[in-house]
Order: C-alpha cells, then sequence, then structure tokens
C-alpha cells in the first residue's frame, strides 16, 4: 500500500509522527477520563453528597479503579474474556437516570437511609 498525505491514516500499522501522536493521545486521556468521572459526580449530586467529599471521591476512585481493570481485561484477555484489542472500557450513562431516581425518591421518602449511608466508614 502506498502512503500519502492525504491518506496517511488510512493504514492501520501506520504510527503518527511523534509531534501528532502525544497531543493525540492526551486528548484521548482527557476523554476517557471526563467519561468515567461524570457519571459518579452526576449520581453523588443527585444523592445529595458534597461536592468533593469523601463518598464522592470514593464513588469516582472506584469508576476508575474497574474501568482499569475491565481495560486490562479486555485489553490482555483472560481465557475467552476480551477482545484483546486496545478497547478502554469505563462507566456507562445508561445507569444514571435510574440511580439519580432512586436516591433522589430515598430522600424524599426515607431521609435517614441517606444519612446513614453518609455515615458509614468507606
Amino acid at each position: 500500500m502506498t502512503s500519502t498525505s492525504d491518506n496517511i491514516y488510512s493504514d492501520a500499522n501506520n504510527t503518527p509522527p511523534l509531534a501528532q501522536a502525544v497531543p493525540l493521545g492526551l486528548q484521548h486521556v482527557l476523554a476517557m477520563f471526563a467519561s468515567n468521572v461524570t457519571p459518579s459526580i452526576i449520581v453523588a449530586g443527585a444523592a445529595g453528597l458534597a461536592f468533593g467529599g469523601a463518598e464522592q471521591v470514593y464513588m469516582i476512585q472506584m469508576a476508575m479503579l474497574f474501568a482499569g481493570i475491565a481495560t486490562l481485561f479486555q485489553t490482555i484477555g483472560v481465557g475467552p474474556v476480551g477482545s484483546r484489542l486496545p478497547i478502554m472500557q469505563g462507566t456507562s450513562f445508561a445507569f444514571v437516570g435510574v440511580l439519580a431516581e432512586l436516591t433522589a425518591a430515598a430522600q424524599i421518602t426515607r431521609p435517614n437511609a441517606i444519612l446513614f449511608i453518609k455515615s458509614a466508614k468507606l
């Protein structure tokens, strides 16, 4: 396959120059980070947890930890599990609406339940 400046990214085995690879890689990492942190912030806010509080920080840390573990399983592969491709796994926004509604409803119907969760030692 011939390489021209017009189709430099059409070949999957073609590596971009370092001057282009570093900013593109940084952009990719920042996009992954934001997509993992945002659902935790939304759910914690709906639960009435303090912004930057210990509970919210714990939720964000667990989201990042398990996104990393799932990414390793997907990339490296464990037995039949994993595609063995460089795929990033992360937190889904699919559950955010349900969890936000459940935590808001729990605050209205049983405000002591949320206080109990907040007072639990992490």
